[in-house]
């Protein structure tokens, strides 16, 4: 009787005490490890049973807890890694502004460059100053969505457009207005360089009048002097046959004094415009104004990567 009694009471621990502890054991082993679905003992009355329904829910909310972590830890990285291609691009597009001549490749390798933003499809870029002549890249192929614009302006000064095709819910706006204010500060450099080489060509061209003036100038005054002094030796010789050709002389030194003239006085041509095509109408509304034929003008020039050294 008593060893039935000891069998029954070892049976029922085994079952009703130590069966659910080891599986609550086995539980809280899994969840170390990150699996939240585990088997727990049925819930009963008793201190097992709280013990068993608590660890289920606290299993439940451990699981919902990782998801979300999961979840946000994957859109943080996603985000990050778009930022880090997004300072990558304006990173690129930066160093082309570095060079000591920005010409229309700098900028066709710009729009490359903001190509590789997330969602962009196609880039057009169109220059309006009015101290350019108007231009205009593209980049990318464009289709028949609608089209976006940005526009470059730099201390208030309307320099052109940036336009873009793309998916509106991926690309980036804020990275598109950088690029924007990145090609505005290169119109502006583009600008700058060519009126610091206009100003220093010219300087260069007035000394070099100067100096020629200075030269020939003399040249043609003493013999102006020479021919005068040559006219009264004979006109006391009496050689008239002679004075004729001083006459002529002293014309023809006039005619070269005045063809000089008008020649320092093209060199000297102060053109007010470092863009070329806008330096050349400029030419040609002058030539307008001093003649009566019709001048007409065209050109196919790439003015935007020409200096004033060209």
């Amino acid at each position: 009787m008593i060893l039935a009694l000891v069998l029954f009471l070892i049976q029922y621990t085994q079952r009703r005490i130590v069966q659910p502890l080891n599986m609550l054991v086995t539980a809280s082993q899994r969840i170390q490890n990150g699996i939240f679905d585990v088997a727990l003992p049925p819930t009963r009355n008793n201190e097992l049973g709280v013990l068993s329904n608590s660890f289920a829910i606290m299993a439940s909310e451990l699981k919902e807890l990782y998801a979300n972590l999961e979840s946000r830890i994957e859109s943080k990285t996603h985000k990050l890694t778009k930022a880090n291609r997004s300072l990558n691009v304006l990173y690129d597009c930066s160093t082309q502004l570095s060079s000591s001549l920005l010409t229309r490749q700098s900028f066709e390798n710009i729009l490359d460059i903001s190509m590789k933003a997330d969602g962009i499809s196609a880039l057009t870029l169109t220059v309006t100053s009015p101290n350019q002549s108007e231009w205009q890249i593209r980049a990318g192929k464009a289709d028949d969505q609608h089209w976006h614009t940005l526009p470059l302006r730099l201390d208030d000064e309307a320099l052109g457009t940036l336009t873009w095709q793309g998916k509106d819910d991926v690309v980036d706006p804020v990275l598109l207005e950088n690029i924007a204010s990145i090609l505005a500060r290169g119109v502006h450099y583009n600008h700058a360089q060519k009126q610091a080489m206009h100003l220093a060509v010219m300087e260069e061209r007035a000394t070099l009048a100067r100096e020629l003036h200075d030269s020939i100038a003399q040249s043609l005054s003493y013999l102006k002097i020479q021919t005068s002094l040559l006219k009264r030796h004979l006109q006391r010789s009496d050689a008239k046959e002679c004075e004729s050709i001083a006459e002529e002389i002293g014309e023809q030194l006039r005619i070269a004094y005045d063809q000089l003239r008008e020649l320092l006085n093209a060199f000297r041509l102060s053109l007010s415009h470092s863009d070329f095509g806008l330096a050349l109408n400029e030419m040609v509304m002058a030539l307008k104004g001093q003649t009566n034929a019709e001048i007409t003008m065209s050109s196919t020039l790439d003015t935007l990567s020409m200096d004033v050294q060209h």
